[in-house]
């Protein structure tokens, strides 16, 4: 029933019914989160977090923990010492816990401890690598392998079931978290933090490794920076009709609490700041980092400007219908673009779909008009490039 509500965004009955769960039943650690998902809308994240923390360590060990860690750091400036010294008796509770281990290494990096937290991390993956690539472990090497890609984009297009795809193939090794987020928002860490957000995996080992931070699309200052960092990253960018994924973004953030108007006012609201949807990386506002749903899914003048730095044979630019209605030979060509053997994928299931009542018709007809000319012009320019 909790889980039911929580879908329809029904936040403060889902809490009620995950309560009750876990006074049945507290080693239940789907209910321990979905909780904290709710209390983060009615009492704030930190506040939701101490709950978290205290409910995980009063309750019996529990066969793993699992949460959603985008939903923690990038409040981590804002939590208290208090904060990290119960998450530090979480991770001695649970130390194959991955999400636990990013979390605590992004907020030791966010109080100042940017080695130790480096250090925290860079323990955690090299344990990781030993426990899930035994065969490979006894492998020695002097250099590791940094990350071989990225999907750059975008929110709600399918880059959670893309890379689920991905790191299934027995040769990419996942990174600690799917989005580490370091492009946009974790540079403070430094490259060595993001270098330790991956597997140490030999030179010599088949294995490759890489995540999807889908604000990197985004983010001005991303694509210079990690063309500095591996100026031949390959990157992958996941497309869908933008309507859908601008409503689908909206109703996955008011489901996760976040304070918004109605559809149809916010869109009227951005129609009035927008009048016409970008075409050109000058057309974007400075210092733009992702915080309107429309110019979110306007993705060609974030792509030009990507495309500045890394030559189109770097990209892999997919569409999430041809991924949805062709799974497995969508993923074949990521496979291929790898340079990896092919690979049947275990388990086709989407991930995180969501399910919400159709927008309004005269919304959605405006919404188009508005994309219209963007659409054309995405259209003929990857055709251009293609070429």
């Amino acid at each position: 029933l909790g889980e039911i509500l929580l879908l329809q965004g029904r936040l403060p009955e889902a809490e009620i019914y995950f309560s009750k769960a876990l006074a049945t039943n507290n080693t239940d650690f789907w209910a321990h989160y979905h909780r904290f998902e709710c209390q983060r809308a009615s009492i704030g994240c930190e506040a939701a977090l101490l709950n978290w923390l205290d409910g995980v360590l009063a309750a019996p060990l529990m066969s793993e923990l699992r949460m959603e860690t985008g939903l923690f750091w990038e409040y981590s400036c804002k939590y208290a010492p208090e904060h990290l010294e119960k998450l530090r008796r979480v991770a001695v509770r649970y130390p194959e816990s991955h999400e636990v281990s990013f979390l605590l290494s992004c907020l030791i990096g966010h109080m100042g401890q940017v080695e130790e937290a480096t250090a925290q991390l860079l323990q955690y993956m090299k344990a990781a690598w030993h426990r899930d690539y035994s065969q490979w472990a006894t492998l020695s090497s002097q250099t590791h392998k940094d990350p071989e890609f990225v999907i750059i984009g975008t929110e709600k297009g399918g880059s959670s079931a893309l890379y689920s795809y991905l790191i299934d193939h027995p040769l990419i090794c996942p990174a600690v978290v799917k989005e580490v987020n370091y492009w946009s928002s974790n540079q403070v860490h430094g490259s060595a933090w993001y270098r330790a957000c991956f597997m140490p995996i030999p030179a010599m080992a088949l294995q490759i490794t890489g995540e999807a931070s889908i604000f990197s699309l985004w983010h001005e200052q991303a694509p210079e920076k990690m063309a500095v960092f591996r100026a031949d990253m390959k990157l992958l960018l996941i497309l869908r009709d933008p309507v859908q994924r601008a409503y689908s973004a909206y109703q996955m953030r008011k489901r996760l609490g976040a304070d918004m108007p109605n559809w149809d006012v916010l869109v009227e609201q951005e129609l009035h700041a927008h009048p016409y949807c970008p075409l050109q990386p000058e057309d974007l506002p400075a210092g733009y980092q992702g915080s309107s749903m429309m110019l979110n899914g306007a993705v060609l003048p974030f792509l030009k400007r990507w495309m500045c730095y890394f030559p189109r044979a770097q990209f892999l630019i997919l569409q999430n219908s041809d991924l949805s209605s062709d799974t497995q030979a969508t993923v074949n060509a990521a496979y291929t673009f790898l340079d990896l053997p092919a690979h049947t994928v275990s388990s086709t299931q989407r991930l995180n779909v969501g399910t919400y009542a159709p927008m309004a018709p005269d919304v959605e007809r405006r919404l188009r008009d508005w994309y219209r000319p963007h659409q054309s012009a995405l259209a003929k320019f990857l055709t251009m490039e293609l070429a």
